[in-house]
């Protein structure tokens, strides 16, 4: 097996807004894992389209000082997704999201993404938490995700 490709498109949202609309990598096929990591600058919750269906969110945390609220979910794609996909911030906020295609994981529904332990601080050298994944000795395409 080989590791998983990726394809990667940011999308910076310069306006505050309670309905960010992420942008979302070109010619996704059926059956490709999507990523989507989106940090609003003001704070509340972040809810995915359908979350617990179609979107299974990894994590949402505001525990630092900053006053944000990052978020990362996974969907398994239907190919019809589209060019972008719009969520809902409780509290309107500018942002910043990248979204994933991964081309050639193992099926979400079978094998989720796994991350780490969220790590929160102030270094100027942020180091990820560690993680051995669940499926064992295999090919994967680590993320380091990060954002200030």
């Amino acid at each position: 097996m080989a590791f998983p490709l990726q394809l990667r498109v940011g999308t910076n949202g310069t306006s505050a807004t309670t309905s960010p609309v992420v942008t979302l990598p070109l010619n996704i096929q059926s059956g490709e894992t999507l990523l989507i990591f989106i940090r609003n600058a003001e704070g509340g919750t972040i809810t995915f389209p359908n979350e617990g269906i179609d979107w299974i969110k990894l994590f949402e945390n505001s525990s630092d000082a900053s006053n944000d609220t990052t978020a990362l979910a996974w969907r398994r794609s239907d190919g019809n997704e589209g060019a972008s996909v719009t969520l809902t911030f409780s509290v309107s906020g500018k942002f910043a999201a990248t979204a994933w295609r991964m081309l050639g994981a193992l099926d979400p529904n079978i094998q989720p993404p796994e991350f780490a332990t969220l790590v929160t601080g102030t270094s100027t050298l942020p180091d990820p938490g560690n993680l051995t994944p669940t499926g064992g000795a295999k090919d994967y395409r680590w993320l380091w995700i990060g954002s200030w």
